[in-house]
């Protein structure tokens, strides 16, 4: 998924090196466009889109945030897709699952951080916001993979000093009698419950104007 956003991030920024952008989206199909930049033709935010990727480059900004919720991706020939959005359509394009490392994730986010400080300025700040990490009703435990990847973020986060807004830590930390990942998640991916709590936790962690890069 970091590889997602690495390439999500040079492309929207395709002022910058060229035309990556528009060469991007004029030689591939429309629906690989779409798994590249993350559903970017959804009919609520196709305006937004493509206001962002046409728009020009504010290096004064201050905070660059990322949702990084997987370690999986797909790969069409060399280009890095949203898993979420193309593995459904893996065969119809011939597309190559990869799961991400440790080591690969840690080489990816000294990247991004390096990406960050040229295109904008050295003291941006880095903020990530991790899948939501809490026991499950049904196992008493953490889902595996989800609580490995949280806590390596947390690690890496330190390493690199990028700020890590852990919510499931910050829900069980407050919240006793409601902490498990049904009362928040019932599928385990989306928030369909007490989303308000999240989001008043994210507006009280990070604060100001930001850039937000959605994987």
């Amino acid at each position: 998924m970091l590889n997602y956003v690495i390439f999500n991030f040079v492309l929207a920024l395709g002022q910058i090196r060229g035309l990556e952008v528009k060469n991007v989206i004029d030689n591939n199909p429309t629906g690989l466009t779409n798994f590249i930049f993350g559903d970017i033709y959804h009919p609520g935010i196709v305006n937004d889109s493509n206001n962002f990727i046409n728009k020009n480059i504010n290096k004064n900004i201050n905070k660059i945030i990322m949702e990084i919720s997987s370690r999986k991706i797909m790969y069409y020939n060399n280009i890095p897709l949203n898993y979420y959005y193309s593995h459904r359509s893996k065969e119809c394009y011939n597309l190559v699952e990869k799961i991400l490392t440790d080591e690969e994730i840690d080489c990816d986010l000294n990247y991004i951080i390096k990406l960050c400080k040229t295109i904008f300025n050295e003291n941006i700040e880095l903020h990530i916001i991790p899948h939501l990490n809490l026991k499950t009703k049904s196992t008493l435990d953490y889902i595996y993979e989800r609580n490995n990847l949280v806590n390596l973020l947390e690690y890496l986060g330190n390493k690199y000093y990028i700020k890590i807004h852990n919510i499931g830590k910050h829900i069980e930390n407050n919240n006793d009698n409601d902490s498990f990942l049904e009362d928040y998640m019932p599928d385990s991916l989306h928030y369909s419950n007490h989303y308000h709590k999240v989001k008043s936790f994210l507006i009280n962690e990070i604060i100001g104007v930001f850039t937000h890069f959605n994987i």
